[in-house]
């Protein structure tokens, strides 16, 4: 035990762990894993009082418990849990951890997603975790699932298994450089079950980034044919600048 203190206390020194919004040496005191309390206190969470539907703020002075865009669609009452808005700095930390072989921001990203959890009562309301899919063309390339990991970091949390249930069944361009009409287009058909995947009552959906919906929605469906009776979508951030 004492070999690996020091080990730990040697490969601090040598590698100082750095806050995932803006990079720098964290301080010896800081309360969330990887966050530094400046960015703690800068980037803050996305209010409670979001849309029913999709999780996102609410047009100011709308009284409907749906954002407007949502208020003009049959809601489909899946809620949408996101912390933070999808800015600049919560931007560049995503796209490092997926493309910039960050794995490790896994842990603090499981982190916030299961504070954001039980601050809506919903730390108890699912069975299982199933991460979003990505092709294995994607996966080669990045050597990871940034999902599969995020979701193994949250089942520490919450004692619930992390269940594979689907499988992109061909590679598709990246939804970010698409319009909403092209995003729902581009992901159609090509998210299926898993074969011999365990079915449970309730699943939590984790992805990083919500923007549209598109994959969360068809990730959704393709849920509930399999069986799951009820499903919450649960990501690090929302975008609300899609077109």
């Amino acid at each position: 035990f004492r070999g690996e203190v020091k080990i730990l206390i040697i490969r601090n020194l040598l590698f100082p762990p750095k806050c995932v919004f803006c990079k720098k040496v964290l301080p010896v005191t800081h309360r969330i894993p990887n966050i530094c309390p400046d960015c703690e206190e800068e980037i803050m969470p996305i209010p409670i009082n979001t849309c029913k539907n999709c999780g996102k703020p609410r047009d100011l002075g709308f009284e409907k418990p749906y954002c407007m865009y949502c208020a003009k669609q049959t809601p489909d009452l899946s809620p949408v849990i996101s912390n933070f808005i999808y800015e600049p700095k919560v931007r560049q930390s995503i796209l490092r951890f997926k493309f910039g072989d960050k794995p490790y921001y896994a842990k603090t990203y499981a982190h916030i997603i299961h504070e954001r959890l039980k601050a809506y009562g919903l730390e108890s309301s699912f069975d299982a975790i199933v991460p979003a899919p990505i092709s294995l063309k994607r996966l080669i390339k990045r050597g990871y699932n940034q999902t599969y990991l995020l979701a193994k970091a949250l089942s520490k949390h919450i004692s619930v298994p992390v269940v594979r249930a689907l499988k992109k069944t061909r590679h598709t361009p990246p939804q970010s450089t698409l319009s909403r009409k092209e995003r729902l287009k581009n992901i159609k058909g090509s998210i299926s079950p898993t074969p011999n995947s365990k079915v449970y009552e309730r699943a939590l959906f984790l992805d990083d980034v919500y923007t549209t919906g598109a994959t969360a929605w068809e990730c959704t469906k393709q849920l509930k044919k399999m069986g799951f009776k009820k499903v919450i979508i649960a990501t690090i951030a929302m975008n609300t600048q899609e077109e």
